[in-house]
């Protein structure tokens, strides 16, 4: 017998407050200035896990923007990059629920990442798509959502 689509909310686990939807591990800097060490990989495992009922199609969105940016150049692409944070508000306002407050932990340590990068320096936004890359990636592997 076919169940019905489930709504957002049933996905969540029983012992989570649904009003308090935080992710609690910090964000470092270093990350994106210095290049990804193992803590780095701990944090995108944990987010990717945190991430797990939302839809990759959203977090594919903003990441194809990034790759946009790598394919022609940051050099030549810095106002795109500094209108992510708009890409990514535009996201959210379009969520509700408990995805967007996922979602809106997410961009706060997105726009920290965004922060971190040094425009003078493109190594910098190569460690942030790195680390989105990465974040991704952790996301796939726990999605409920997409692997139904």
């Amino acid at each position: 017998m076919n169940r019905p689509h489930q709504h957002f909310n049933s996905r969540r686990g029983n012992n989570q407050n649904r009003d308090n939807i935080k992710f609690d591990v910090p964000f470092k800097p270093e990350w994106i200035k210095q290049g990804a060490n193992n803590e780095m990989v701990q944090f995108c495992d944990k987010l990717g896990k945190f991430l797990e009922t939302t839809s990759s199609s959203r977090l594919r969105n903003i990441y194809g923007e990034v790759t946009r940016i790598r394919l022609k150049k940051f050099e030549d692409s810095k106002t795109d990059f500094y209108l992510l944070k708009p890409k990514i508000a535009y996201t959210i306002g379009r969520l509700k629920g408990d995805e967007k407050k996922i979602f809106k932990e997410l961009s706060t340590i997105l726009y920290q990442a965004i922060d971190s990068v040094d425009e003078n320096n493109p190594k910098t936004f190569d460690n942030f798509q790195k680390f989105f890359e990465a974040i991704l990636a952790y996301h796939k592997f726990y999605s409920k959502k997409d692997n139904k």
